[in-house]
């Protein structure tokens, strides 16, 4: 028996945030080409203008999704400007942007293939706005992916475009993982850019968690979960779901405790 044919899915990372009527016009876009696109809403409270910030969380992400997704990125300060918009390929998934580093993941993954420069606008919505390239260009293009176009017929394949010297994380004389926030989720949670990876190469070598540092702030305690944190105004480091340190507390917002925010320094010290 024949299997199912996967549809293709769009996934939409922006700053717009949810109080304005930007990712409503989004999905208008794709519906008013594709009505029958899956579109899923990954996250819309990116910090605003974050280019190194949204490139973290698309990196931390994207594999959690099925093969022949499109995901259209648009954290864009430079929008109306010259930079083009790209359409990245890694193995059957599909990437839309700025070009403008927030790909820089995609740049690095092993299935890693060709990225496209946007400029058939025929296939871009008419007349398009010059602040509002995610609903003209970028979610059409999304959406016309959806209905068979082949990316080549978009654009010219290009081999110059930008890439980001992303923030990474270090370790330090032999017992310090040195980082920063590089994400602060809804619930105050301080998302840094140091791995699980890190912390068990540490462990396997027989060393043992002390103490961190966030944002000037000693921290005490390592745990498995929130809930093991003691309830109240304590951090404490959390291996979080997207397989990096958090700072958080149980029921309580770390930012506001720790009064950090995106690209505050942290350091794990280990003996």
């Amino acid at each position: 028996m024949a299997g199912t044919i996967r549809p293709h899915v769009i996934a939409l990372l922006s700053d717009f945030g949810t109080e304005d009527p930007y990712v409503g016009c989004l999905k208008g876009a794709i519906t008013k080409i594709n009505p029958i696109a899956p579109v899923i809403d990954v996250c819309h409270a990116l910090p605003p203008y974050n280019i190194t910030s949204a490139a973290f969380i698309l990196g931390a992400i994207y594999n959690d999704f099925p093969e022949k997704t499109i995901f259209v990125c648009v954290v864009d300060p430079g929008v109306g400007s010259g930079r083009p918009i790209i359409i990245a390929t890694a193995g059957r998934n599909f990437f839309i942007a700025p070009d403008n580093g927030i790909l820089t993941p995609v740049f690095s993954d092993p299935e890693f293939m060709h990225v496209y420069q946007a400029t058939a606008d025929h296939f871009f919505l008419p007349s398009p706005s010059k602040t509002f390239h995610g609903r003209d260009i970028m979610a059409p293009l999304a959406a016309w992916i959806t209905k068979g176009i082949e990316v080549a017929n978009m654009g010219e394949c290009i081999d110059t475009y930008i890439r980001l010297e992303l923030p990474k994380s270090k370790l330090v004389a032999g017992s310090i993982l040195q980082g920063q926030i590089m994400h602060i989720d809804h619930f105050g949670n301080c998302i840094t850019n140091i791995s699980r990876q890190q912390i068990e190469v540490l462990k396997t070598n027989g060393k043992k968690f002390i103490r961190a540092l966030a944002n000037g702030r000693e921290v005490q305690r390592c745990c498995d979960y929130y809930a093991q944190i003691p309830e109240g105004p304590e951090p404490a480091c959390v291996v979080g779901s997207l397989g990096y340190i958090e700072v958080a507390c149980n029921r309580a917002s770390a930012r506001q405790i720790l009064a950090a925010e995106v690209g505050a320094e942290v350091g794990l010290v280990f003996e």
